[in-house]
Formats: structure tokens, sequence, C-alpha cells
């Protein structure tokens, strides 16, 4: 919930006395003013939170126009584990799953 102002009118009689030496007459008249009043509304927020990290480094021989799946599973704060796969098309054409190569030192 969030607050908010609208901006309300409404009216006032206003009484004031006009005259000269001691001939004085009192007049009223209605007047509108306006005043900020608080309301609420229910807002949606997207909120970041983190409630725990992890950390995986992948080493691998990468190649241009190859597509590799890294496979991440996070198991506890600071506790995961990082797979890396190459996704090739086997003869019969369906996609295939191989480890991708270590990187050459």
């Amino acid at each position: 919930m969030e607050t908010y102002y609208e901006r309300q009118s409404y009216t006032e009689t206003e009484t004031y006395s006009w005259g000269t030496g001691t001939t004085y007459r009192s007049c009223s008249r209605m007047v509108t003013r306006y005043r900020s009043v608080p309301k609420t509304r229910w807002v949606m927020r997207t909120v970041e939170v983190l409630d725990g990290s992890c950390e995986q480094p992948v080493a691998h021989q990468a190649e241009a126009e190859h597509l590799y799946i890294v496979q991440f599973h996070y198991l506890d704060n600071s506790v995961c584990q990082a797979e890396c796969y190459e996704q090739l098309k086997s003869a019969d054409g369906t996609d295939e799953n191989r480890r991708c190569r270590p990187p050459v030192n």
C-alpha cells in the first residue's frame, strides 16, 4: 500500500464587514477552497531479494558458430556446480549434448 494525495475542493462561507465611519455592514459569500486529502492504494513493485549467491567458473575451449549450454546447479548459499555442454546435431538431425572440451593451455 502507498499513500498519495488527491486535490479536493470544498465550499466555505466567508464573512466580512464593509463600510465607513460608524456605518458597517456584514456580508458573506461562498468561496471554493482546495485541500490535499491522503488516500491509499495497492501498488505492484518488483523487489530484488538476494538470500544467497554462488559463483562457479566454467572453462572450455569455445569455437565460433558453436552452441554451448551451461547447466548450473544451485545447491545452497556458496554451494553450486556448473557443467558445460556443446550442442551438436546427430546423424538423424536431433540435438545431442556432449561435454565441452577443456581449454588448451
